[in-house]
């Protein structure tokens, strides 16, 4: 640096950190910050009937908190009290209990509330009803203006909780976020030479220049899930592993990941084949899996699902990211005719948005197992700047009212499983996102792809 200087002085060149080279060690350098804004604690204990029950009035509660600031469903009354209603624009907000297509085509719905039930009638007549009427699940709370008579509520419009309209804060700073899930280690599928081109790249070996100058920028890498093939997830498993060890299979994720440079925060959350309860709320990875990774001072362990609010540094307030790995996406694929024509499994932002506007990563009870707690795990209370998922095993990335959704690709070929299912992987790929701009790209990392 000192004989840098004194040739720039010797050319009568002021010496300035640009021309000295120093801006880029300024990024390779910039503070970093990792806030766990909310996790769930599951409690072990003995579980009650009356336990479910309460958890239920929690999210009905909650969801009627989200719909009630709607304009349209300002007045609505209670299930009970609808029928005594003269008014023929009455609102009403239920849970779904039962739906049943009758033989005219028209649907008819059980709703209930705290207060009773009550039949609902969807009119066939209604085309543009109709077609919002094939998004409805079981158990899902909504808003619904219509009229009584007769004691059965015909409805002319369905209100959804939904969000509101958000934009991400961005940065002065060129600060990078990599998103990523499904590496599967362990498996005879984990696609080790592109996982590791990945890592090369973050390390700065991998890619022409500017691509390297980019890793440097890379401040904050988030794997959802499924970080290995663990033991004994599905029969006959250990026939398609490589290592037969879940220790071991932990072992080799912690040898890629401290090759990741300290600058780097390293966030993980758990998915299905941690070795961990399948129930959610999903615990944090046991620290006796990971001894080492566990004491990394750039790891950050968090449950699933987890908010987690990235570099809050100076005046940057900060975004906000909601990690859920994505096991209830399969039963909603798989009940939903509308999702599945809308992509399915190779359209995961589909599926986000479906659940986002529903602000509950599963609204329909056994859609995925949930642990009864006092404050629903899978309820979207904050709506955060970014979805994070994975599970799927496809690259997807849209924006919906101003939040990133990113479903995640995977770093494992097609497996036995995935094919019964109809997975089609997109392996070898990250997301990337950046906070000056918010712009999103992917890198490829295949052995027969340049990264782009």
């Amino acid at each position: 640096m000192e004989d840098k200087v004194k040739e720039l002085l010797r050319q009568g060149i002021v010496p300035t950190a640009e021309n000295l080279g120093q801006v880029k060690e300024e990024v390779s350098n910039q503070e970093t910050r990792v806030e766990i804004t909310k996790e769930y604690n599951f409690v072990p204990h003995k579980i009650t009937i009356s336990e479910f029950t309460k958890a239920n009035r929690v999210r009905y509660s909650a969801m009627k908190t989200f719909l009630m600031k709607r304009s349209e469903l300002q007045n609505a009354v209670s299930i009970k009290r609808a029928p005594q209603m003269d008014d023929r624009n009455t609102t009403i907000i239920g849970m779904v209990f039962n739906i049943a297509k009758l033989p005219t085509g028209t649907i008819r719905l059980e709703l209930e509330d705290p207060s009773g039930k009550i039949p609902a009638i969807i009119s066939q007549k209604n085309e543009a009803l109709m077609k919002k009427a094939e998004w409805i699940t079981y158990d899902e709370v909504l808003g619904f203006i219509g009229g009584c008579s007769k004691g059965i509520f015909f409805v002319k419009d369905i209100i959804l909780p939904d969000i509101p309209q958000k934009q991400i804060p961005q940065t002065e700073e060129d600060v990078y976020i990599v998103f990523s899930a499904d590496m599967h280690i362990g498996s005879n599928m984990f696609k080790e030479k592109e996982f590791n081109n990945f890592i090369l790249w973050l390390e700065g070996k991998y890619g022409d220049a500017k691509q390297k100058a980019l890793a440097k920028k890379v401040k904050y890498v988030l794997f959802v899930g499924d970080v290995i093939d663990g033991v004994g997830v599905y029969p006959n498993q250990n026939r398609e592993l490589v290592i037969l060890d879940i220790y071991e299979q932990y072992k080799a994720l912690t040898a890629y990941l401290k090759r990741i440079p300290k600058d780097k925060k390293i966030i993980i959350a758990p998915g299905t084949h941690e070795g961990i309860r399948l129930e959610e709320p999903k615990p944090r990875i046991p620290k006796e899996y990971i001894p080492e990774l566990s004491e990394m001072e750039n790891v950050v362990l968090v449950t699933d699902p987890a908010h987690v609010r990235l570099h809050r540094v100076g005046g940057y307030p900060g975004i906000n990211v909601l990690m859920y790995h994505g096991d209830s996406f399969d039963y909603y694929i798989g009940t939903i005719d509308a999702l599945r024509l809308a992509g399915g499994y190779d359209k995961g932002t589909e599926v986000i948005k479906y659940l986002l506007k529903r602000r509950s990563l599963s609204p329909s009870y056994g859609g995925q197992e949930v642990l009864p707690m006092s404050e629903d795990p899978l309820i979207i209370y904050n709506v955060p700047d970014v979805i994070h998922s994975g599970h799927l095993h496809k690259g997807d990335t849209a924006f919906y009212k101003g939040v990133a959704l990113i479903a995640s690709s995977c770093f494992q070929g097609k497996t036995a499983f995935q094919e019964k299912l109809g997975h089609h992987p997109d392996y070898g790929k990250i997301t990337l996102m950046n906070l000056k701009n918010t712009k999103i790209s992917i890198f490829d990392f295949n052995e027969d792809s340049e990264l782009s």
